[in-house]
């Protein structure tokens, strides 16, 4: 089966290896921890490839005064190796030199930093400019790179830049699909304003990323789940009639069941009365998946709750 972090996975994948999207979607196949983690062993191995190189620029940039280490990495090495050569500096001369060099390069050159390298480098950059760089990355659309850096930056950098992406649902939605610890996204959800938090579920409405929003869900601690899969449940009857649908076109049906779980006994009615849940092949799917996921005990008076129309099917 397919899920959003295998798509994640694709993408990531073809980011670093510079070919078209899409082009690898055989890998959408294959087990998401072992795309991860080839895709991780590849970056450090194009890394170390170049490493004793960067490591001699890195040496003869700490001779030059600051400001001419800047000018050399934008008017000669680029944002490539200036990437490659900054993780070999250390930490307080790299964040120096960032605050030497405009916003546009520095988003440029944050495509090629690896976090778990210039995570320290990262940290010792003034706030104000991590934030303007994040514009510049917001405005480029460039979210697999802004949401690498989630787990490297300060909350009060990360809440700046959640207000800098605003009410833009379909933004948001992609930094928490590109996150790469998921762990992190209770961070990132618990400083969504609740109509940011709505703008996420008319996003996944209006671009049918039903399963996109869907897949995050597990990742997220057990008073957030409640409060997103309740603040879902109280959306459009046409929007959470598409969102199951979804769900079981895709097949995965397991984040859907764990919001029932979550959300209060009034939107669970209201939620498992669905149109697409009066449909008997749906139904009867459904009531598979809660046998199949052990969920029937989490969802005690799930039949009960059913119409007499949905009961009348299952008889």
């Amino acid at each position: 089966m397919t899920t959003m972090d295998h798509l994640a996975e694709q993408t990531k994948l073809e980011r670093l290896l510079q070919v078209d999207e899409g082009s690898l979607g055989f890998v959408a196949e294959q087990e998401v921890q072992a795309t991860r983690a080839f895709r991780q062993q590849l970056s450090e191995f194009y890394y170390q490839r170049h490493q004793d190189a960067f490591h001699r620029l890195a040496g003869l940039s700490k001779l030059l005064p600051i400001s001419a280490s800047a000018k050399l990495a934008m008017n000669l090495l680029g944002p490539v190796l200036a990437a490659g050569i900054a993780c070999e500096l250390p930490k307080d001369r790299a964040a120096k030199l960032a605050g030497r060099l405009p916003t546009d390069f520095l988003a440029k050159l944050s495509l090629y930093l690896e976090p778990s390298r210039a995570g320290a480098i990262i940290a010792a950059v003034d706030e104000d400019h991590i934030v303007e760089v994040a514009r510049h990355l917001i405005a480029q659309q460039e979210f697999i790179t802004l949401a690498s850096f989630v787990t490297v930056i300060s909350e009060s950098t990360l809440r700046r830049i959640i207000q800098q992406v605003g009410n833009d649902g379909l933004s948001l939605l992609k930094v928490g699909f590109y996150v790469e610890e998921k762990t992190a996204l209770n961070n990132v959800v618990t400083l969504l304003s609740e109509q940011q938090r709505r703008a996420l579920f008319l996003a996944a409405d209006e671009h049918s990323l039903w399963p996109a929003v869907l897949s995050l869900l597990p990742y997220l601690n057990d008073t957030l789940q409640g409060e997103m899969s309740n603040l879902a449940a109280e959306g459009e009857e046409q929007a959470r009639d598409k969102l199951v649908r979804a769900v079981a076109q895709q097949g995965d049906w397991y984040p859907l069941l764990l919001s029932w779980t979550r959300m209060s006994q009034e939107n669970l009615e209201s939620s498992i009365r669905l149109p697409a849940l009066h449909e008997e092949a749906l139904l009867r799917e459904c009531m598979a998946q809660l046998e199949k996921h052990n969920l029937q005990q989490a969802l005690p008076n799930f039949t009960e709750l059913l119409t007499e129309e949905q009961q009348a099917l299952l008889a």
